[in-house]
């Protein structure tokens, strides 16, 4: 910027200033605003409860856990065994143990699974899914399984001694490698056995997936030994954290080559096509409950199409239907079982993949982990898998005509009964009951106390029966096509009374739309002789047009006011509300309904709030008149990439309301319903999604400051304090450029054109050229500049959080002053400090012995052995040590001020470096010397290191140029590269925080240039 603008302001601000009163109402006005944004947001996050379906309902577990180490798995089969190692799982008293000692492995005789912990996870974790699968497999009593080739599972666990993932790209490198290894030899452990397996299956948890996925990348991946995958919490869309470079470049390659192994550019098949053709992946995540990591990262239609896996909430999960946080996904008692059936269904020991071929997989996922009302479940829709042959005497039928409400409850004793509805082209039939049904055969024979419903078709064969319509009927029977979905009635208060393991039964609900329905000309419904007192069951065949209605809203309109619809009396059982604007995962919404009042209910309204690709479905349970039910979504999300071709990227709420009948009930009033955005629910939300954004934002107002200080140096000879450049900053005129500036700066990253010449501009694209910005898939879009937001309306959080990083660096420089005035009067008092002191100009020559000694060890430390993270981190020491000192004395204000910005710059810069140096102390714990590559580059702190150096031996010193120097080129040069980063910090610092370092690097690299200037002028 030029100087004469930084001048103009320096001079307002000085001007401003010389009205005390008028400055202290505005400091005060502004450190409440930036303090009162800050609370509510904590608020919000810390003591707002999840409720509803968001709420923890996860049981606990039992098992009898026992582990085997696997020590001949050495460094005779990987480099990595003295690092790394290999445990079996074997639940007590189900799983066999060899009986005599040296027997060894041959008593495996299961199908092979290995589990991957996570970042700092366990190997131990794998016990509570392992268990319930060896239960289900060995208990006699149980029989939740129906697969004649199924087999108990031998379940390995890797033990990366809680090795920290998600720090470090070349540990996840290290991982997958191991992994590799481990595979070939598991495999090899089977060789005795008739008809060995090939392949085996991998589970991991958070990073362990994203380690699953890299296996397949690596040159010592063993062709074909891998089908199958399952990731628990895995961030597949996005690392969960930015602060090194590998792991981002680890991220991309991992990308790139799942990418062109599903989409081909050449008609010859890539290595990626070969290893990937056959691989299922299924991404469950546990929803909005998990804090630790967003579960927007765990999306992976992007890269996988829908033939080889799909993303799913636990939220909508059969039987499970709660949230699961990061680490409760691996023990969730409903969900565990879910995972231990999806296992043993899959499994085929006939073939030496040991598991069903792909088609026959992801059909059984589907089945276990979707809801079944999902439009991507209607593939499975078979008729001739589950067809029957019909002959009614149609003298004994009953005939109901469209639009009409089938009803049986309460205890009723009837004869056979046999209802038919015809059809009408544009129908949805819609079933709801407190049981189960039966098998149409099965109700032919026996009294049976649920009702049977088949899909039929007439005979249209030349030999049809011309008298009896209902001779010879083609029929599909929908036992195997109902659903558990939650109970909602007086008797139960949350989701898990009803599911798995729950006090109460669920209800089962079924949906055919007229994609299905469309080819049948009726639907049959036999009712059972005998029903339970507690049993209902309602049919309801209606027109598709009355089921669906469309919010007409976006979401502007959303934030702007409440959103209000009607339904009307003659609604079907099931209603299904599309909301077109509510897309956003930022924001948290509610709804309201009122008028559900209606006597005699079969069962207390609910609502199934869901969304396709990722699949997510919530369950609300008793809806009550006029009460609020809290929603959120996970849509389109900043960071992640998401299908810019996708028509209906809003929600959908499925009402189901017993519906009235016209022959039988009183008329009902219409359903009122409100729809509006939670405000205090989205607060909530911001934190989880945004917390690596408080160092970029923090970083650039520290910048700023430092530019104003530095300016105003330059002009005066005295360097002003962290409040006067906080006070630049919130100077009216620029403070609303600044607003202006960045509330559209979230329109402008999302042109196409503006993301393409931002991506070529970016130095670690240029300094990588595979670490790109924008999305590899043509029709999906990823926004990752900025705060990545698509949401035009919300351009209010781009300066809500620049005003927030101001309160934050207004507080922590407070903090930091008064430590250091304490430890100052500390010093003071045992005669550390002396009370005087007389400026002194120091030979530029001397130096410290111990001091030079010290550097030359940091240098051969970080070139050898550390990262270049633990010579930031001395630095850093040094400097706070050196602004204490500065402290204690009074004639050195200027030089005190400038240390104390360095200072605040470089504890901003320190959370980017703290990662690495854990994965460092870690591997040190465990005696492992790891390859740091990149980390042992002097050169990446060196400048860092002299300038902290420099100011420690010359603290009275301000190296930033002063008028009438004649260094004008150098201060424009400095205050040029100032803004330049602060520029980034607000552009890219949010997901290519690690460059952030190196550009703070080059700046104290620059500053050393001052040194060498002053002592030449002088």
């Amino acid at each position: 910027m030029p100087i004469n603008l930084f001048s103009q302001l320096s001079l307002t601000w000085l001007s401003w200033r010389t009205s005390s009163y008028l400055y202290l109402i505005k400091r005060v006005t502004g450190t409440l605003t930036q303090a009162l944004l800050f609370s509510l947001i904590a608020q919000s996050y810390l003591y707002g409860a999840n409720t509803g379906a968001d709420a923890a309902e996860c049981r606990t577990v039992s098992m009898y856990p026992s582990y085997a180490r696997i020590r001949s798995f050495d460094e005779s089969h990987t480099k990595f065994a003295s690092k790394y190692s290999l445990w079996l799982y074997r639940e007590s008293g189900k799983d066999t143990v060899p009986k005599k000692e040296g027997e060894g492995f041959q008593a495996l005789d299961g199908i092979p699974i290995l589990f991957i912990p996570g970042n700092a996870g366990s190997y131990r974790q794998v016990r509570s899914i392992a268990a319930e699968t060896s239960v289900l497999w060995f208990d006699p009593n149980i029989h939740v399984v129906d697969n004649p080739k199924q087999k108990n599972y031998d379940f390995f666990a890797a033990d990366f001694n809680e090795d920290f993932s998600a720090f470090h790209g070349r540990t996840i490198l290290d991982q997958a490698e191991y992994l590799n290894d481990a595979v070939g030899f598991i495999l090899s452990l089977y060789a005795h056995t008739e008809n060995p397996p090939t392949s085996l299956i991998l589970m991991g948890h958070s990073m362990g997936g994203i380690v699953a996925r890299l296996m397949l990348t690596l040159p010592n991946y063993i062709p074909g030994s891998v089908n199958t995958i399952l990731t628990l919490s895995s961030p597949h869309s996005a690392p969960p954290l930015t602060f090194d470079g590998d792991l981002l470049r680890v991220y991309s390659a991992i990308d790139r080559f799942w990418y062109d192994g599903f989409h081909p550019s050449s008609q010859e098949p890539t290595l990626a096509q070969q290893r990937l053709h056959n691989v299922s992946v299924v991404s469950l995540t546990g929803g909005l409950l998990d804090s630790i990591l967003p579960a927007d990262y765990t999306t992976l239609g992007y890269l996988v199409p829908p033939s080889n896996g799909f993303t799913m909430f636990t939220t909508g999960i059969p039987d499970v239907w709660t949230p699961s946080d990061h680490l409760a996904i691996v023990w969730c008692r409903q969900l565990r079982r879910s995972i231990a059936r999806w296992l043993l269904s899959i499994a085929d020991i006939s073939s030496p993949h040991r598991t069903y071929p792909l088609e026959r997989r992801m059909e059984l996922s589907r089945q276990i982990f979707m809801t079944g009302l999902e439009k991507y479940a209607e593939q499975d829709f078979d008729k001739t898998k589950d067809a029957v042959g019909v002959t009614l005497d149609k003298n004994k039928v009953n005939f109901l005509g469209p639009n009409s409400i089938l009803k049986f409850n309460n205890g009723r004793h009837n004869p056979r009964k046999v209802n038919v509805i015809m059809t009408e082209p544009g129908s949805t039939f819609q079933f709801l009951s407190s049981d189960t049904l039966t098998y149409w055969e099965d109700a032919m024979i026996a009294e049976s106390q649920t009702a049977s419903v088949l899909l039929c078709s007439k005979d249209k064969s030349p030999n049809a029966d011309p008298e009896n319509s209902f001779a010879g009927l083609q029929c599909v029977d929908l036992f195997t096509y109902i659903r558990r979905i939650p109970r909602s009635s007086s008797d139960v208060e949350k989701l898990m009374d009803s599911s798995f393991d729950g006090e109460k039964d669920s209800f089962y609900g079924l949906k055919i739309e007229p994609s299905i329905l469309d080819a049948f000309d009726m639907v049959i419904i036999h009712e059972p002789l005998e029903t339970s007192k507690s049993h209902f069951s309602i049919a309801h065949l209606a027109s598709a047009s009355k089921a669906n209605v469309t919010l007409k809203s976006d979401l502007n309109s959303l934030l702007m006011s409440n959103v209000h619809a009607k339904l009307p009396a003659d609604r079907p059982l099931s209603t299904n509300i599309y909301i077109p604007g509510a897309w956003s995962s930022v924001l948290a919404y509610k709804v309201q309904f009122k008028n559900l009042e209606k006597k005699d209910s079969e069962f207390i309204p609910f609502i199934r709030q869901w969304r396709d690709e990722p699949y997510e479905t919530k369950w609300h349970i008793n809806v009550k008149n006029g009460a609020e039910t809290h929603l959120s979504v996970h849509a389109i999300a900043p960071f992640t990439p998401f299908d810019r071709t996708r028509k209906n990227k809003g929600i959908n709420l499925e009402l189901w309301v017993d519906p009235e009948n016209p022959q039988t009930d009183d008329p009902l009033p219409d359903i009122e319903m409100v729809f509006s955005v939670d405000v205090w629910g989205s607060l909530r939300l911001l934190v989880l999604r945004y917390r690596l954004a408080v160092v970029a934002h923090c970083l650039a107002v520290s910048l700023l400051v430092f530019l104003f200080q530095s300016v105003r140096y330059y002009h005066t000879g005295k360097f002003p304090d962290q409040v006067y450049g906080l006070g630049c900053i919130c100077e009216r005129k620029l403070f609303a450029l600044l607003v202006i500036f960045l509330g559209s700066l979230s329109y402008l990253v999302k042109n196409k054109t503006v993301q393409r010449l931002l991506n070529l501009a970016d130095p670690v694209v240029l300094h990588h050229k595979n670490e790109i910005n924008i999305s590899l898939h043509p029709n999906y879009s990823l926004n990752t500049f900025y705060l990545g937001l698509e949401e035009n309306c919300l351009w209010f959080l781009g300066p809500a959080f620049f005003v927030m990083a101001i309160g934050i660096n207004w507080f922590i420089y407070h903090l930091l002053v008064y430590t250091g005035l304490g430890l100052v009067y500390v010093g003071r008092l045992t005669k550390l400090f002396p009370r005087t002191f007389e400026e002194k100009e120091k030979p530029f020559m001397r130096w410290r012995k111990s001091k030079i000694g010290g550097t030359i060890v940091l240098v051969v430390l970080v070139t050898f052995y550390m990262p270049y993270q633990f010579a930031y981190l001395v630095s850093s020491l040094m400097q706070i040590v050196t602004v204490v000192k500065l402290m204690a004395h009074r004639n050195a204000k200027s030089a005190c001020n400038y240390n104390i910005s360095i200072m605040m710059l470089m504890l901003w810069v320190l959370p980017i470096n703290i990662p690495v140096l854990i994965v460092f102390v870690h591997n040190f714990s465990i005696n492992w010397a790891t390859p740091f590559s990149s980390h042992h580059n002097f050169l990446a702190v060196a400048p860092i290191v002299a300038l902290a150096q420099l100011q420690s031996q010359y603290s009275e010193w301000v190296p930033i140029p002063r008028q009438g120097e004649g260094r004008n080129t150098y201060f424009k040069a400095v205050v040029s590269v100032l803004a330049y980063i602060v520029f980034y910090c607000m552009i890219y610092g949010v997901r290519h925080t690690y460059w952030l370092h190196h550009l703070f690097n080059f700046t104290c690299g620059l500053i050393l240039l001052g040194y060498g200037e002053k002592v030449l002028w002088k």
